[in-house]
C-alpha cells in the first residue's frame, strides 16, 4: 500500500521534478517503492519491538542490520536533501552534510549506546566506525583444495582497489572510443557499458564465494555512495560547484543510454545504481530468508544469480546482438534472436563447465529469464535479477 501511494505521489505531485518522475517508468516505480517500503518498514518494526521487549529476537545477523540501517538512512537523507534544496534553498555542502549525518545517526541508533567501560577516546569515536574496523579485522577462512588460507578482510579491500585501478586505463580509452564516431555512438555506448558489467563480475564473484557477509555489506555501502555521488552530479548540472562535480557529470554523460537519457539534461542516472542493486538482490535474499539447504544445488546458485544474469548473460547477449544480430524478436522488440541465444548459452555453458548439478532446472530458469529479457522494456539491471531470484527460489522450494 505504501509503495502504491509513493508511486501515485511521484507521478502526480512532482510535475516540476522531472528528474524524479521520469527516472523510472510507472511499473519500475512500483517495484522500487515497494522494495524501499519493505526495507524501511522492517527496520521500523524491528526497532519498535526491540524497544518494547529486551529479549526480542533478531533473525538478522549484525552485518545485515548495519546494511539495512545504512540504506534506510540514505533513503531518508536523500528525501531530506530534496526538501532542503527546494524549500530552504540549501546548497550542496549542507545537503551532503545532512545526508551523511542522517546515515551515521541511523547506524548509531542500530548499534546502541557506547559502553561506559570503554576508554575515553573510544567513547568519542562513532560506534559505526568501531564496528566497521572490528568487522574488517576479522579473519576469513578459505579452503582451496587440501589447504586452508586465513586472511583479514582488509585484503579484500586491497583486491578491489587493485581491480579498480587496473580498470582505469581501459575506462579512459573507452571514453575516447565512444566519442570518436558520432554516427556509431549509440552502439558504442552499449558495448562500453558492458565493460563495467565485466568489471562487476571480477569484483563481486570471488568475494561472494569467499566471504558473502563482506560482499552483502559492501553492496549496501556501494549503493549508498553511488546515491550520494548522484546527488553531487545533479547539483552540478548548470551550476558552478567545482571541477570535481563538473568532471563527474561529464564522465557520466559519455556512457548514458536511452534509459538514462534525461540525465544529460539534469535528471537522474540510475542504471549504474541498479547494476549494484541487481547484483546484490539475490545475495540479500539468500541471507534474509536464511537458506541453508546444502543438499539443494539451486541454493548454492542463488547468491550468484545477479552477477550471472547481468555480468555474463546480459553482456554476452548485448554484444552478440549488436555484432551478429539480424533477426529481431517479433512485436517490435529491439532484441534479436542471436543475442538471446547467446545470453542463454553463455550462462548455461559456464555452469556446465563448473560441473553444476541439476542443469534441467537451471536451463528452465535461464530460458524463462532470457524470454523475459527479450520482451521487457524495463531496466534490465533491476527486473532480470528480480525475475531470476524469484524463479530460483521457486524451483529450490
Amino acid at each position: 500500500m505504501i509503495g502504491c501511494y509513493s508511486t501515485a505521489v511521484l507521478n502526480t505531485r512532482l510535475d516540476d521534478q522531472k528528474q524524479w518522475q521520469n527516472a523510472f517508468t510507472c511499473g519500475e516505480w512500483m517495484v522500487v517503492s515497494n522494495l524501499t517500503a519493505s526495507v524501511i518498514g522492517d527496520f521500523m518494526l524491528h526497532h519498535y519491538y526491540s524497544s518494547l521487549y529486551d529479549d526480542y529476537p533478531d533473525r538478522f545477523s549484525a552485518h545485515t542490520r548495519i546494511a539495512q540501517a545504512g540504506l534506510v538512512g540514505c533513503f531518508v537523507g536523500v528525501a531530506y536533501c530534496q526538501v532542503t534544496s527546494r524549500i530552504l534553498h540549501q546548497g550542496i555542502i549542507g545537503s551532503l552534510a545532512g545526508v551523511v549525518g542522517i546515515v551515521i545517526g541511523f547506524l548509531e541508533m542500530t548499534l546502541g549506546l557506547p559502553s561506559t567501560s570503554q576508554k575515553d577516546w573510544l567513547r568519542c569515536t562513532p560506534r559505526s566506525i568501531q564496528w566497521l574496523l572490528k568487522f574488517l579485522s576479522n579473519e576469513v577462512r578459505v579452503e582451496i583444495g587440501d589447504s586452508v588460507v586465513h586472511f583479514q578482510r582488509y585484503a579484500i579491500l586491497g583486491y578491489w582497489g587493485l581491480v579498480l585501478i587496473a580498470s582505469i586505463p581501459s575506462t579512459m580509452k573507452l571514453c575516447k572510443w565512444v566519442e570518436a564516431d558520432e554516427a556509431m555512438k549509440k552502439r558504442r555506448v552499449v558495448l562500453a557499458r558492458k565493460f563495467f558489467h565485466f568489471v562487476a563480475v571480477i569484483l563481486f564473484t570471488p568475494i561472494t564465494w569467499i566471504d558473502s557477509d563482506m560482499m552483502a555489506l559492501s553492496y549496501a555501502i556501494a549503493t549508498t555512495l553511488l546515491m550520494i555521488l548522484e546527488i553531487i552530479r545533479c547539483y552540478s548540472f548548470g551550476e558552478e560547484h567545482g571541477s570535481i562535480s563538473l568532471s563527474l557529470n561529464s564522465f557520466y554523460t559519455i556512457f548514458l543510454d536511452e534509459k538514462d537519457s534525461l540525465a544529460a539534461d539534469g535528471g537522474l542516472a540510475i542504471t549504474h545504481i541498479t547494476l549494484i542493486v541487481g547484483c546484490a538482490m539475490p545475495l540479500w535474499v539468500t541471507q534474509i530468508v536464511n537458506v541453508t539447504d546444502e543438499s539443494n544445488s539451486l541454493v548454492h546458485l542463488l547468491p550468484f544469480v545477479g552477477v550471472l544474469v547481468l555480468g555474463i548473460g546480459d553482456s554476452a547477449g548485448a554484444i552478440a546482438g549488436i555484432k551478429f544480430g539480424s533477426h529481431p524478436w517479433p512485436g517490435g522488440s529491439s532484441r534479436t534472436l542471436e543475442g538471446s541465444l547467446c545470453m542463454f548459452v553463455s550462462i548455461f555453458a559456464l555452469l556446465y563447465f563448473v560441473c553444476f548439478d541439476d542443469l534441467f532446472k537451471v536451463g528452465t530458469v535461464l530460458a524463462i529469464v532470457t524470454l523475459f529479457e527479450a520482451s521487457t522494456s524495463q531496466i534490465d539491471n533491476l527486473c532480470l535479477p528480480l525475475a531470476g531470484t524469484s524463479l530460483v527460489v521457486l524451483f529450490a522450494a
